[in-house]
């Protein structure tokens, strides 16, 4: 898998602004150096030719009648008025020299650097000066009588052109920084003025704690709307896509509020009828545990009925009635304390007294199926936090699945001797209930199943497949976890892992 890379909306908003600035810039550029620049080589020949013409017009007179005076007067006077023409020289049609603007001798690799075919109405050329390499002279020829009397040579100066360019490029190219930096700096604005709320979304959505998910959807906004950068968008009275983004995600808010009401009394609607489902299938043994102390106490009557004299049996028949009511009052609270529909309320709970609460309730169902149970833990308290009747019910669903699981073996081995076995330990920050049995098991392929919901296997009693579904929300509110494997024996070894609510003494280490 690739690894992402997180580029911030103000670097986005930079690098977009950054590009489009200098492909502009670019683009300009290029205009500036070439398509300005073939303009002013236009204009700068179109000058040269019009001045050579000039020349070559006024030059007729003086070369037939051999006026060479008249010649050198006329291109010094025009040198001298056109600062762009660094020489002017005429030739005759033997190419010598008839007049020039040079202090001494034209060169003479100048005066065939250029030169006019028959059939030539105008040339040029670019010429580099040997002591100033980077200026360039346009060198221009005009025939002069359609090439009959001479040529006229004039030489321009592109220096002042390239110089104009170069600063023009010089300005443009300022102006491209400055818009940078301006763009950079709008990118910033913009950036905090979109990405700020967004963050504030963000930060929010992440810190949700659905219990206690109390924010309205004006207070959100409120919230959202908070930074002095965004008050000032709010004074215009006007609004653009991250209001809506703002106004939506509050009343998202508002919405999961309340979804998440209606979720957990669905929540607790299901708990409570898993608990009653399992109170279902403990009727006949809390009935046997009933009836016997019952039976007991009116044999104890009739008893009575026969020798009410009888001082000392009496006496021994009022203990047993005693007995037998306080066992039945034992049930009975124990039935009511398990079937009452309490908020999940956290306190600190002794482990050992859910483990043995219900025990008592399965006693009869372990009784009747010959399960034994076997403990590996002291009894010393082993103190967590948590709801005690919440914690009861995952116990007992836990002890219901073994005893399933265990009387399902039963029915393809009869002579199977069930046994449940619980173990409590330390392990790490956390401590770990186990609960094992050697029943029919589960396939390793839906070890990872067994807590989704409506999954079962059972087929003693068809079952919900909710059970293990309610036990792992029960114990993920308790911010504890679940883990099961098979075991030596076959069976199914559940783990419930708790946190430690402070240091506990040490029990057993695994």
């Amino acid at each position: 898998m690739k690894k992402e890379v997180k580029i911030p909306l103000f670097w986005k908003f930079t690098i977009a602004i950054a590009g489009t600035v200098a492909l502009f810039g670019i683009i300009n550029l290029y205009l500036i150096n070439y398509a300005v620049y073939d303009l002013f080589e236009i204009e700068l020949t179109r000058h040269g030719k019009n001045t050579a013409t000039s020349i070559a017009e006024r030059s007729i007179d003086p070369i037939v009648y051999n006026d060479l005076a008249t010649l050198n007067r006329i291109v010094n006077d025009q040198k001298r008025i056109d600062s762009t023409i660094v020489y002017i020289f005429i030739l005759n049609k033997n190419n010598k020299v008839l007049a020039h603007t040079f202090e001494q001798t034209v060169p003479a690799e100048l005066i065939t650097a250029n030169a006019l075919g028959p059939a030539n109405k105008f040339s040029s050329i670019e010429i580099r000066r040997k002591h100033k390499q980077e200026s360039t002279i346009r060198d221009m020829a005009i025939p002069i009588l359609d090439g009959n009397l001479g040529t006229v040579r004039i030489g321009l100066c592109e220096e002042d052109y390239i110089k104009s360019i170069n600063r023009t490029s010089r300005i443009f190219l300022l102006m491209v920084i400055l818009f940078l930096i301006f763009g950079i700096m709008g990118a910033f604005f913009f950036s905090y003025i979109i990405t700020n709320p967004i963050k504030e979304i963000s930060n929010f959505a992440k810190n949700i704690e659905l219990d206690s998910l109390d924010v309205q959807n004006t207070d959100f906004e409120t919230i959202i709307n908070s930074s002095e950068l965004v008050k000032w968008k709010n004074l215009l009275n006007t609004n653009d896509e991250i209001d809506e983004l703002i106004s939506s995600f509050g009343g998202m808010v508002s919405r999961l509020r309340n979804t998440y009401a209606e979720l957990q009394k669905a929540q607790n609607s299901l708990f409570q009828s898993e608990k009653m489902a399992a109170l279902g299938t403990l009727s006949a043994g809390l009935a046997h545990e009933i009836n016997n102390p019952i039976a007991g106490m009116q044999s104890c009557i009739r008893r009575l009925k026969e020798s009410p004299d009888n001082l000392k049996q009496n006496i021994s028949y009022l203990e047993l009635m005693e007995d037998a009511v306080s066992k039945i009052e034992k049930v009975v609270g124990g039935l009511l304390h398990f079937s009452r529909k309490p908020e999940m309320e956290f306190k600190e709970v002794n482990l050992l007294e859910i483990v043995e609460s219900v025990l008592l309730l399965t006693a009869y169902r372990l009784e009747k199926s010959r399960i034994t149970i076997s403990k590996s833990y002291s009894n010393e308290p082993v103190i967590i936090s948590a709801s005690t009747n919440h914690m009861e019910q995952v116990v007992l669903n836990l002890v219901l699945n073994s005893i399933d699981a265990i009387e399902e073996k039963k029915m393809y081995e009869p002579e199977h001797s069930g046994k449940i076995h619980f173990d409590i330990f330390e392990h790490g920050n956390s401590i770990e209930l186990e609960i094992s049995d050697n029943g029919i098991g589960v396939p390793e392929d839906n070890l990872n199943d067994i807590f989704d919901p409506f999954f079962t296997h059972k087929k003693v009693r068809q079952g919900t497949g909710l059970g293990l579904s309610v036990c792992y929300s029960i114990v993920e509110q308790h911010k504890g976890s679940f883990r099961s494997e098979i075991n030596k024996e076959g069976g199914l070894s559940i783990y419930i892992s708790l946190p430690k609510p402070h240091k506990n003494k040490k029990i057993n280490n695994k």
